[in-house]
C-alpha cells in the first residue's frame, strides 16, 4: 500500500490490471483537392461502417461493448468506440472491409466529419480531346459522372492514395476521394 502511495505522490502513471490503454491521439492525414493541400485528422475514437447492416453492428459491439452509433444514415453509420485502431483490428475480415477510419477537418470531435467512402472523383484538364478523355477513362476503368469521372477505389486509405497518384497525372485538373460528409442540421 505504501509503495502505491509513493508512486502516486511521485507522479508515476498507474495502470490497473485489465484497464484498456488510452486511444492514440489525432493523427494528421495530408491529401490534395486540386492544387490545394489539405489536412484532416484521423479520429482515434470513431469508425464508419459503410453499407451498414445487423452483422456489422453485432461485430462492432462484440469488438467494443461500449460502441455507440453517433450518426446513422442509409449508406453510412458512424460509431464512437474506445479505440478505433484496436476495435478495427478485432473485426472479422468481411466486416473490416466495410469499416473505415473517420477523418475530421480539425483535431477535435466538433470539426467537420468526412469518410473516404470509396472511389475517386476526377476532373480532367480543359482542352483534352474527346479521344484523349475516352482513352484516359478506359485506362483507369472510370465512369463518366457529368463533367467528372469516377475511378474505382476501395474505401478508406486506398482511395486517398489513388487520389494522390491521379492528381500527379498531367491530364488531371482535380482528383479527390469520393467523400461522404455528415450533414449538419441548422
Amino acid at each position: 500500500m505504501h509503495a502505491l502511495l509513493a508512486l502516486l505522490l511521485a507522479g508515476a502513471p498507474v495502470v490497473t490490471a485489465g484497464a484498456a490503454p488510452a486511444p492514440a491521439s489525432w493523427s494528421p492525414v495530408a491529401w490534395k483537392e486540386g492544387a490545394a493541400a489539405r489536412t484532416s485528422y484521423l479520429s482515434p475514437v470513431e469508425l464508419a461502417e459503410l453499407s451498414p447492416d445487423d452483422a456489422g453492428a453485432a461485430a462492432l459491439r462484440a469488438a467494443d461493448p461500449g460502441a455507440k452509433v453517433a450518426v446513422a444514415r442509409p449508406t453510412v453509420r458512424v460509431w464512437t468506440v474506445g479505440d478505433a485502431t484496436a476495435v478495427r483490428a478485432k473485426l472479422p475480415a468481411e466486416v473490416a472491409r466495410r469499416v473505415v477510419a473517420v477523418l475530421r477537418d480539425g483535431p477535435t470531435d466538433a470539426a467537420k466529419l468526412r469518410v473516404a467512402a470509396g472511389d475517386v472523383v476526377v476532373v480532367l484538364q480543359a482542352g483534352l480531346s474527346a479521344e484523349a478523355r475516352a482513352a484516359w477513362s478506359r485506362v483507369h476503368g472510370a465512369t463518366v459522372r457529368g463533367q467528372a469521372f469516377l475511378v474505382p477505389a476501395a474505401p478508406g486509405q486506398p482511395s486517398l492514395d489513388l487520389a494522390a497518384r491521379l492528381a500527379a497525372e498531367p491530364q488531371v485538373a482535380l482528383a479527390t476521394p469520393n467523400w461522404w460528409l455528415a450533414a449538419r442540421t441548422r
